[in-house]
């Protein structure tokens, strides 16, 4: 759902972003909110995370659906499922801008945007 009229700055999404109990993701001056995910969502994503976090045991920092991902050459804040980050010069406390792998669960409504 969008919420912001386009033209939006990433500054102006920032600070709504911060203020809000709702997440919201920007895409080139658009905001949208984020919808709640099933129990079957979750779970999915939960083990993704738990694995993704063994497997990068000590070399990566890995993030479950909080920490958003800046895709600066497209304008883009998202916030993935999982999201692992191995660059120690990528250290936002916001957002990841150099992942080293991103994870997604697909649902019918999303798998597009998602992909």
């Amino acid at each position: 759902m969008q919420i912001q009229a386009q033209g939006t700055s990433v500054v102006e999404y920032q600070t709504i972003e911060e203020r809000s109990d709702v997440r919201h993701e920007y895409v080139a001056g658009e905001i949208y909110a984020m919808t709640g995910g099933s129990r079957r969502h979750e779970r999915l994503a939960c083990n993704l995370f738990k694995h993704a976090e063994k497997s990068a045991a000590g070399y990566c920092e890995v993030f479950i659906s909080g920490m958003k991902l800046w895709v600066a050459a497209e304008n883009k804040y998202y916030y993935p499922d999982v999201v692992g980050c191995c660059d120690l010069g990528d250290d936002s406390d916001r957002y990841v801008t150099e992942p080293c792998f991103i994870a997604e669960v697909l649902s019918p409504s999303t798998a597009r945007t998602d992909r």
